[in-house]
This record gives C-alpha cells, sequence and structure tokens, in this order.
C-alpha cells in the first residue's frame, strides 16, 4: 500500500485444476490447432 492505494498485486492462478474440479476437459491438442489456424484466418479477413 502507497498512499491508501493499492500498489502490487500478486496472485497464483491454478486454471488446470479449477477446470478439472468443474469437470472441463481440456481439449485435444488437434482442436487447440484449429483454433488457433480459425484465429489466424479471421484476423487476416479482418485487415482486409
Amino acid at each position: 500500500m502507497a498512499d491508501g492505494k493499492v500498489i502490487e498485486h500478486w496472485a497464483n492462478r491454478d486454471d488446470l485444476g479449477t477446470s478439472m474440479q468443474l469437470g472441463w476437459t481440456p481439449p485435444t491438442p488437434w482442436y487447440l490447432v484449429r483454433m488457433l489456424l480459425a484465429t489466424r484466418r479471421a484476423r487476416r479477413d479482418a485487415r482486409r
């Protein structure tokens, strides 16, 4: 704290642990590749 304000914030995230507790199954590597390619394609098309 400095002058009554928060000047630093630390966080440790455990996204995999949280998602496992919620019953979410991580996507397959092939799905991640398809998502990446679709994102690149959408960004390229948006620039045109």
